[in-house]
């Protein structure tokens, strides 16, 4: 996902009309309709976004709309968390849609939930008794890895 938000954002520097091509094309392959299932669909798009900043205003709410899509929910929320890591501001107004995902019972939804949260410098409770693991992909060290709920809501995926 991270390669392909780097080549949209070399695509992206004539102009956003190409990215929004690709963005597109990944919509219409997370569509039933399609034929196909873009499984990793709203990580393409957080990656995309967080490399093309012109296009976040305007799809930003887009990606949000995921959140309860199967199956889609692990990979929007951990999409909403890559982008807060470089704009905290397009994820922070939908902070009440993650904070409702701290309840459910997949840890990787309430982890990456947490994670975004804390990124878009919202408030997180404190989920220190939750020490239930699941698998994080770390687009700032490029580490795939094992954490658990507490420390992502902790700050220390």
């Amino acid at each position: 996902m991270e390669g392909l938000g780097r080549v949209a954002a070399g695509m992206g520097r004539e102009g956003p009309e190409p990215v929004r091509e690709l963005v597109r094309r990944t919509l219409w392959l997370m569509n039933d309709e399609s034929g196909g299932l873009l499984w990793n669909g709203p990580q393409v798009l957080g990656a995309v976004l967080a490399h093309v900043p012109v296009l976040r205003a305007e799809l930003a709410s887009v990606l949000a709309s995921f959140l309860e899509e199967e199956p889609f929910r692990v990979g929007t929320r951990w999409a909403l968390w890559r982008l807060a890591l470089v704009a905290p501001e397009t994820v922070r107004e939908i902070g009440a849609d993650l904070a409702a995902s701290l309840a459910d019972p997949d840890p990787a939804v309430r982890g990456h939930a947490a994670l975004a949260l804390r990124a878009a410098g919202n408030a997180v409770p404190d989920l220190e008794r939750d020490r239930a693991a699941f698998l994080l992909f770390d687009p700032r060290t490029g580490e795939l890895r094992e954490t658990s709920v507490a420390r992502a809501a902790a700050g220390e995926p």
